[in-house]
């Protein structure tokens, strides 16, 4: 399997619940967040995406989108640039691609269309990420991921889970009954809360809220409570299913960790919990040591004080302790 993953966002998850089509959703979206993520700095690397862009006409015409292509035929019958007809862009020993001349004219021509550069710019980082993850680059797909891309709201700041595609591809292939679709939800619902550590201490109904795309309770209330999607996760929460999908996982090496102990259950999709003993044990250890309350607080400084202030009391303004041999009014302080 291919080690590379695509970001699927936490809203995403509960389309796994209102569609048959959400795998090529959660597809769509995990490509274009992903490639989106990339550090691609348009003011310094404005020329790479061009020489890129100009690449694929002469070359490999099908990875530019329609749109792309079109607007540089239309660049091209307006002559805002030549094409290079002899050479396509390469030295004259067919070595080297450096279409200076054509990079030029369109880098000029979106300083003034920085709706173009900004396609470009989209197009690119698309192309270069399903490269990375080995997708075949068809300049209809990174239309239709992007055409699908522009519904999904702005959700740059929720959780993310991190998913193989190859994976996605062969699951969405095999297992498309709505149960499967709740299986993917929770595994997905995991990998979101452990995120990048080993594992993660949480519950059930955290859980559960995630595989329905919600971070917390206030979120559930407004967008799952009253709604059709109610009657689902009253469903797939009821004991039986719900540990019927954990289990399902863990016979397959999805989840590898999913361990119960005083009311948290510690789970990982990366480690088996022979290998997280120690750690877990570690953290519920630190997790469940006394803590001090305000109390403890006030009956310590309460202690402290009657330690200061133990055995004195005040004449006419003078401390005085215990006096050993000594005339009226005069006092010896014994130090503790």
């Amino acid at each position: 399997m291919d080690n590379s993953f695509i970001m699927i966002p936490l809203p995403m998850f509960r389309t796994l619940f209102q569609s048959q089509s959400a795998y090529n959703q959660l597809l769509c979206c995990g490509l274009y967040k992903s490639a989106r993520k990339q550090k691609t700095n348009i003011t310094g690397s404005g020329c790479v995406m061009i020489r890129q862009m100009l690449y694929c006409w002469y070359r490999e015409k099908k990875s530019l989108t329609p749109s792309i292509a079109d607007k540089l035929e239309e660049l091209l019958d307006n002559e805002v640039w030549c094409e290079d007809v002899d050479y396509c862009g390469f030295s004259g020993d067919g070595q080297e691609f450096n279409p200076e001349d054509e990079i030029g004219s369109l880098w000029i021509y979106c300083q003034k269309d920085p709706d173009f550069l900004e396609e470009i710019w989209e197009w690119y980082d698309l192309y270069q990420f399903m490269k990375l993850v080995h997708i075949v680059r068809d300049g209809s797909v990174i239309a239709s991921v992007i055409k699908m891309a522009e519904q999904l709201p702005d959700d740059n700041k929720v959780p993310y889970a991190m998913i193989n595609q190859d994976f996605l591809i062969r699951f969405r292939d095999s297992h498309n009954k709505e149960r499967d679709r709740a299986r993917l939800a929770m595994l997905l619902a995991i990998s979101s809360i452990v995120g990048r550590n080993r594992f993660a201490a949480t519950t059930k109904r955290q859980i559960a809220m995630r595989m329905f795309g919600c971070k917390n309770q206030d979120e559930f209330d407004q967008q799952i409570r009253d709604t059709p999607l109610m009657q689902q996760y009253e469903q797939y929460t009821t004991r039986k299913i719900f540990d019927g999908m954990k289990n399902e996982l863990l016979s397959t090496g999805l989840v590898k960790c999913y361990h119960g102990h005083a009311g948290r259950i510690y789970v990982s999709p990366r480690y088996t919990f022979d290998e997280l003993l120690n750690e877990i044990a570690d953290f519920v250890k630190a997790s469940t040591g006394k803590k001090k309350k305000w109390q403890d607080n006030e009956k310590a400084l309460n202690d402290r004080l009657t330690f200061i202030n133990k055995g004195t009391t005040l004449i006419r303004g003078t401390s005085v302790g215990t006096s050993v041999g000594t005339s009226v009014g005069t006092s010896v302080k014994i130090r503790k």
